[in-house]
């Protein structure tokens, strides 16, 4: 990623960040003044907090997958290689990875810090509680790197960006409901659903590549075959 994209997209992420602690703090509210029960628990405020995260980490995915990955393989494909585009899509989630991971963390290690001294919530923090929400945290990054690649998949196999963002539109509910019910086999299916992506991008790419040098390689035939019969 060059480095006007960096800045461009690291201010994206600083907005996100602030925007679910506010949002952290709202709900908060919102729980005290209404007496929501479900929210009598920082789980079940955090675990709100992470699926809205997931959700807007997914659109940021989507957007960036349309102008970092789609827009210039589209327009620059006879200069486009696969080495290119598998630099590209490694750098774009080394981005996205960090700053999920950064944007999530910092607000809810704020969160608690914030309510060890002053309690808006009538539950308390634990170790059990803490290793929950790491897990759930590491399931939501899991979640949000598996749509975007699934959808990029597509997306290049159609040679479509719109359909980068239908993909992610249908896949969010999906994915988002694994990441925020707990069960036994939340990780299996993220695991088994990231392969499947990762192969499904890296034939799509491969699949493109050979078809762009066939198609490359008859019209050079049909060039060389026209000038040796003039």
């Amino acid at each position: 990623m060059g480095r006007k994209d960096l800045e461009k997209y690291s201010k994206v992420v600083l907005g996100l960040g602030i925007g679910l602690f506010v949002f952290i703090y709202f709900v908060v509210l919102v729980t005290n003044v209404e007496d929501v029960f479900e929210f009598h628990t920082y789980k079940n405020i955090l675990r709100l907090t992470l699926g809205v995260s997931l959700i807007s980490f997914c659109i940021l995915s989507a957007i960036m997958s349309h102008n970092f990955i789609m827009k210039p393989y589209l327009y620059n494909q006879s200069d486009y290689q696969e080495n290119t585009l598998f630099h590209r899509v490694v750098s774009m989630y080394s981005f996205l990875l960090a700053s999920m991971l950064l944007c999530t963390v910092m607000p809810i290690g704020l969160f608690m810090l914030l309510e060890s001294f002053m309690h808006f919530i009538p539950d308390t923090f634990t170790i059990q509680l803490s290793i929950e929400i790491i897990q759930m945290i590491l399931v939501s990054i899991v979640s949000v790197c598996m749509i975007g690649m699934m959808s990029m998949g597509i997306g290049l196999l159609k040679k479509s960006s719109l359909m980068i963002f239908i993909s992610t539109i249908l896949l969010v509910p999906i994915y988002g409901n694994i990441t925020i019910n707990e069960s036994q086999y939340t990780w299996m299916i993220l695991v088994i659903s990231t392969f499947i992506a990762s192969i499904l991008l890296y034939n799509t790419v491969s699949f493109n590549q050979r078809k762009e040098e066939k198609e490359n390689g008859r019209e050079e035939n049909g060039r060389t075959h026209k000038e040796s019969n003039q």
